[in-house]
């Protein structure tokens, strides 16, 4: 059977080797709403490990599952940026509060393709917030150029059109899309 992310755009394979290397809950959905991607840290937490599709959802507290769904479906017709709080269920069978984030993608030629996302548990902002006090060099936040950065792939554009865009060397991009 061909690997499905044979076919993806070097922003989607940028994406999941930035969520990989990271270890962060990250995803990517295609034009329909389906889940074609789940980072492995997803698995790791909740259990499941091939959430393709929908099968994410099982993962979403039953009484949470309804407006989750909802707002990523209408932000996914209306091809726009959300964010919304659920309850995500652990492997261990305990739930934890997350906030999930999603922003549309394009394509080259501007057609969307759906959403890139990262799911942040309470644990996760409570980390993120304890490292913006410390010193830039031992930071692992993203800057506001490395949003600018990663926003550019999601919309399709490669390292060296992001660079043209930017103002900036392509080594450069290729620097602040692996922090």
């Amino acid at each position: 059977m061909a690997d499905p992310s044979s076919s993806w755009t070097e922003g989607q394979k940028l994406f999941r080797s930035i969520m990989e290397s990271t270890r962060q809950l990250g995803w990517i959905c295609n034009e329909f709403g389906e889940c074609i991607y789940l980072s492995s840290a997803w698995g790791e937490l909740t259990g499941i490990a091939d959430g393709v599709g929908t099968v994410w959802l099982n993962a979403v507290h039953p009484d949470d599952r309804r407006a989750t769904w909802s707002a990523f479906a209408k932000a996914n017709l209306d091809q726009e940026e959300y964010r919304i709080d659920y309850r995500v269920r652990r492997a261990d069978g305990g739930y934890v509060l997350a906030t999930g984030h999603g922003v549309p993608h394009q394509n080259a030629g501007g057609l969307y393709e759906g959403m890139f996302g990262i799911t942040m548990t309470v644990h996760q902002q409570a980390e993120a917030s304890k490292l913006s006090v410390e010193t830039d060099s031992k930071r692992n936040v993203l800057t506001e150029r490395e949003r600018e950065v990663l926003r550019l792939f999601a919309d399709g554009y490669t390292a060296e059109t992001a660079a043209v865009q930017l103002g900036i060397t392509e080594e450069t991009v290729k620097v602040h899309s692996k922090h």
